[in-house]
């Protein structure tokens, strides 16, 4: 009688299965919830401040034996690093592309998109440097729709496999991944999915690595829960009906006292 609703399948089914064809709703559903239920408000802003706070800091430690140098030298360079650093992070129009934020909040931006939506993107970018900006270093973060498997129609949600024709490497909800399972490139849309808009849609292939570089192009910010996991699940996936449930308490209650003083007028 426990597992009486308790509805499995006979087959095994693959993440991309049971993960990413729901993914979209699941998102809508969390951001629905995030914006209206205060529970799931209170969630993911709690967890947004007991992991970053107000941002977390360098902290330079360099191996001093290492680099042959001494310890008061090592402290210097420790010293330097810090303020060289804090140069391009604090300051919202050399940490980000938009300029909207400095790389202490996008780091709160990112870790929330990543609670609610399941996962975020980070990517590297390059803008132009001045006396004020030296750096040319920007990170623009991805909202976790734009990242999807390219196709030819806008009807949302899309089909979450596809295949590089180029490559021959499968493309799941927009990861590309290689004959082996390793992940080699994310498929970025200019437009979200089901979007009303006069752009032309297409997709920009970004690589996992830098070919030149050996180093990331970019992030790809999720909690993977099984093997083969290309996507991230929300974190109040497991809780949505219930939170749903708990805001309509208020509400219907309200409703039931407000009938049964009419009954009485």
């Amino acid at each position: 009688e426990i597992l009486i609703g308790l509805v499995g399948s006979e087959m095994c089914i693959r993440d991309r299965q049971d993960i990413d064809r729901h993914n979209s709703v699941l998102r809508s559903r969390a951001r629905s919830l995030y914006m209206s239920a205060p529970l799931a408000t209170s969630a993911i802003k709690t967890l947004r401040t007991a992991i970053v706070g107000p941002g977390l800091y360098l902290h330079a430690q360099v191996d001093g034996k290492m680099l042959g140098i001494s310890e008061d030298e090592s402290k210097k360079l420790n010293k330097l690093l810090e303020m060289e650093f804090e140069l391009w992070a604090a300051d919202r129009r050399s940490a980000s592309v938009s300029g909207l934020s400095d790389f202490y909040e996008q780091q709160q931006i990112a870790l929330m998109a990543w609670k609610t939506s399941g996962d975020t993107f980070a990517l590297f970018d390059v803008g132009e440097t001045d006396i004020l900006h030296p750096y040319s270093l920007r990170l623009r973060l991805i909202e976790a729709d734009r990242v999807c498997t390219p196709s030819t129609t806008n009807v949302s949600p899309l089909s979450t496999y596809g295949k590089n024709t180029d490559t021959g490497n499968n493309i799941y909800d927009g990861v590309e991944v290689n004959e082996k399972g390793r992940v080699v490139a994310y498929h970025i849309r200019n437009t979200f999915p089901g979007e009303l808009s006069t752009e032309t849609v297409k997709w920009a292939r970004v690589e996992a690595i830098g070919k030149r570089t050996g180093m990331p192009n970019i992030l790809h910010i999720m909690d993977a829960e099984r093997p083969e996991q290309y996507r991230g699940v929300t974190s109040l996936a497991p809780c949505i009906e219930n939170i749903m449930q708990l805001g309509r308490y208020p509400v219907s209650y309200t409703h039931l006292r407000a009938h049964e003083t009419d009954q009485y007028l």
